[in-house]
């Protein structure tokens, strides 16, 4: 399922994510992270988006006035899979999920 919502769009592909049969989003990380569960970083790159939900829980604040509750589902840097904060994303709209990428479920 992609989501409609007031922010850029990352790109959707043909291609299923390694976790689940989500189809991926490419977008773009322009501020590190850090993930939710391991703090596994994750650096400024292209990066293949296999979800997102919106946990409830604050993302850090990279451009004042920005807030959002979404995370997106994505390998580390290191590999390990993690939520990571929509806010690091170049795609991200303040609290509304990213388009071209799936709802996890």
């Amino acid at each position: 399922m992609q989501t409609t919502s007031d922010g850029s769009a990352c790109d959707p592909t043909s291609a299923q994510s390694e976790w689940g049969a989500y189809p991926l989003g490419v977008c773009r990380t322009w501020k590190p992270a850090t993930g939710l569960l391991t703090q596994s970083p994750l650096s400024p790159a292209s990066l293949g988006v296999t979800c997102q939900a919106d946990l409830q829980e604050t993302n850090p604040v990279y451009t004042a006035g920005q807030t959002n509750t979404w995370w997106f589902w994505a390998q580390s840097d290191n590999g390990t899979w993690d939520w990571f904060p929509e806010t690091a994303l170049a795609q991200g709209a303040s609290d509304q999920p990213v388009n071209g990428v799936a709802l996890c479920q």
